[in-house]
C-alpha cells in the first residue's frame, strides 16, 4: 500500500475553468490591448487555464513590457471567492495515507485558492513552487519530501493533470503516477494510468 500521494492542485482538485473568467480578467484586458498578442487571446486564454505562465509566455513570445506588466499583477494577485472542489475529490479526503499538495504557480495566488477550497487540513504538507522566487522545481520537492520523511518512490504516488509537469518529475524519480484527465484534455492518450474519476484510483494505491 502506498505511504504518501503528492496531489497537484489546478484541474486536479478544482477546476480551473470555473474561476477562469474572474480570476484572470484583469491579466486578460493587459493582453487584449496587445497589437501583437490580442488577436491571439483565445489560443493564450486555453493555454493559461492548462500551463504555468512563464510557458505560456515564452509558447507565445509575450514583448517584454507587456511580459512585466503581467508579472507585476500575477505576483500580487489573489482570488477570495468561493470556490468547489470535483466532486470526487471527496473519495482523495477519505484515503487513509499522508497527502501532500504540490503546486506550481504564483505564492499568493495559490495560497488563495487553497484557502478558498477550504484543504488546509486535507494535507501534511503543502508546497507552491513558484518559478519567480525559487530554483525550487516539483521534482525536487518531490524528492525532498521522501528524504526528509524515510519514504521510497515505491511508496509514493503523484497524482495531476500535466504530462509535462508532475507527471514527468514522477517518471524521473521512478514514482508512480495517475494522469487525472477529469477535463478530458489527453482523451487519445494511451496510457493505462489515466483516469477520469477517483473511483478508479484503487488499483493504484497498491
Amino acid at each position: 500500500m502506498k505511504k504518501a500521494l503528492f496531489i497537484d492542485l489546478d484541474n486536479t482538485i478544482y477546476p480551473v475553468s470555473a474561476i477562469h473568467r474572474d480570476s484572470a480578467a484583469p491579466l486578460i484586458r493587459l493582453i487584449a490591448g496587445s497589437v501583437l498578442l490580442g488577436p491571439r487571446l483565445g489560443e493564450i486564454e486555453a493555454m493559461m487555464q492548462r500551463k504555468p505562465f512563464q510557458l505560456v509566455e515564452k509558447a507565445f513570445g509575450f514583448p517584454e513590457e507587456l511580459s512585466n506588466k503581467c508579472y507585476a499583477l500575477l505576483t500580487s494577485m489573489t482570488y477570495d471567492k468561493p470556490m468547489a472542489t470535483f466532486e470526487d475529490y471527496s473519495i482523495l479526503r477519505e484515503l487513509p495515507m499522508d497527502c501532500y499538495l504540490v503546486t506550481s504557480g504564483f505564492h499568493r495566488f495559490q495560497w488563495s485558492k487553497i484557502r478558498s477550497l477550504g484543504i488546509e487540513r486535507d494535507f501534511r504538507e503543502i508546497h507552491v513552487v513558484d518559478a519567480t522566487t525559487s530554483r525550487l522545481t516539483k521534482k525536487s520537492v518531490f524528492a525532498d519530501i521522501i528524504g526528509r520523511h524515510g519514504l521510497s518512490a515505491q511508496d509514493s504516488l503523484v497524482i495531476g493533470d500535466d504530462p509535462e509537469n508532475e507527471i514527468r518529475a514522477a517518471k524521473e524519480l521512478g514514482i508512480d503516477y495517475v494522469l487525472y484527465d477529469r477535463i478530458t484534455m489527453f482523451p487519445d492518450l494511451d496510457d493505462r494510468r489515466r483516469i477520469t474519476h477517483y473511483a478508479d484510483i484503487g488499483s493504484f494505491l497498491h
